[in-house]
């Protein structure tokens, strides 16, 4: 994994994500914080090819002529499924694909449409005590075009219902 990615995974450790033991302790994640970790660990499977990560708070300064993702996590509103405790939990992963300028259309394009491949419609991520539905398709947007990158976002909807007691 790049140091970056690695940086990320130990400090989802050391808070109590991905199975970490502090999750035996007292601390109890709020869900947005697990569904987001699993999120994030699921694009780091998808970009084991050699391509830089930028996470939200942490510096990034990407490499001129080198193509980067960028991150962000937008939890919508949670709603009450049921009356049993279970709650809906919506709202979209964006993965921003930027692409050196200069270089055409098409390799940001097959990225970006890759990352909607992986994040298929239909399927279910599964991470401990929480399942995270892909029922919708991802997208992408238009091209933005800037002065030194073309950008393309995908959005990836995502769906959990979890029952909390």
């Amino acid at each position: 994994l790049p140091a970056v990615a690695r940086k990320m995974l130990m400090a989802f450790a050391s808070y109590g994500f991905l199975g970490s033991p502090l999750l035996a302790t007292s601390i109890i994640l709020r869900t947005e914080t697990r569904i987001y970790s699993a999120l994030i660990a699921q694009l780091m499977t998808f970009a084991s090819d050699p391509i830089a990560i930028a996470y939200p708070g942490i510096t990034f300064a990407p490499v001129s002529g080198q193509p980067y993702l960028r991150v962000s996590f937008l939890p919508a509103m949670t709603a009450a499924f049921d009356l049993q405790h279970t709650d809906d939990y919506r709202g979209v992963f964006q993965v921003d694909v930027f692409w050196p300028a200069q270089q055409g259309e098409i390799l940001p394009l097959e990225m970006a449409e890759s990352l909607i491949a992986y994040f298929q419609r239909g399927s279910v991520l599964r991470s401990p005590g929480l399942d995270i539905l892909f029922n919708e398709p991802a997208y992408a947007g238009p091209t933005i075009q800037e002065p030194s990158w073309i950008q393309i976002s995908v959005s990836i909807r995502y769906r959990a219902l979890v029952t909390e007691i």
